[in-house]
């Protein structure tokens, strides 16, 4: 927790900022490690439910054409409650994909709910209430000929078990850092390089 004790402006020029950059630069490069990321392309937020809010409102919001949005039925609130949001405002339409008996979404559903104007899949990597792991990999695997955007909510994966956004072949992951041990009230979302999201 050496991130604790370094309370200073990492932009600034003074002995405390310096370190305190050090100490931001170096947590970037080992969450980019875990992930198989660059850690230039990670964006730390105030935790896993901004992370998601940024994914989500910073691409829906990029385009001034509606467009589609495909979820599921199991994801946390942060990601269901900010799309039905969206979709109220009239910005989106969404499609929510329910889950069957087993917990696990079958990548074919989520295919048979593409439209030429899909921009964005989010797909949670692990469910916080049942614990059951989905296909994401698969998932990201199908998506690949789609101009689709895909993301996942990682908060329940990240620190426990293998991944690579390369292998998962995500665009946007979402993860928070008192999941894998780090301090409280920081999280942080990975974006795929060229990937230009509108700040929220």
């Amino acid at each position: 927790h050496e991130a604790s004790q370094w309370f200073a402006n990492p932009s600034s020029g003074h002995r405390l900022g310096q370190k305190a950059r050090e100490v931001l630069d170096d947590a970037r490069r080992r969450i980019a490690s875990a992930l198989g990321a660059e850690h230039g392309d990670i964006v730390l937020t105030s935790g896993g439910t901004e992370a998601n809010s940024l994914a989500l409102m910073g691409l829906c919001r990029a385009k001034k054409s509606r467009s589609h949005v495909i979820t599921s039925s199991i994801e946390h609130a942060s990601i269901l409650k900010n799309l039905k949001q969206l979709e109220k405002l009239d910005q989106i339409d969404l499609s929510v994909l329910p889950v069957p008996r087993s917990g696990r979404i079958q990548p074919s559903s989520v295919l048979e709910l593409l439209r030429p104007n899909t921009k964005l899949v989010s797909i949670v990597s692990v469910c916080n209430e049942t614990g059951i792991y989905q296909p994401i990999p698969e998932i990201g695997d199908r998506l690949k000929n789609h101009p689709a955007y895909f993301h996942t909510d990682a908060v329940q994966a990240v620190g426990r078990i293998p991944m690579s956004v390369k292998a998962w072949k995500v665009d946007l992951m979402s993860f928070s850092g008192h999941k894998f041990g780090a301090v409280s009230g920081v999280g942080g979302l990975w974006v795929k390089r060229g990937l230009k999201l509108n700040p929220i």
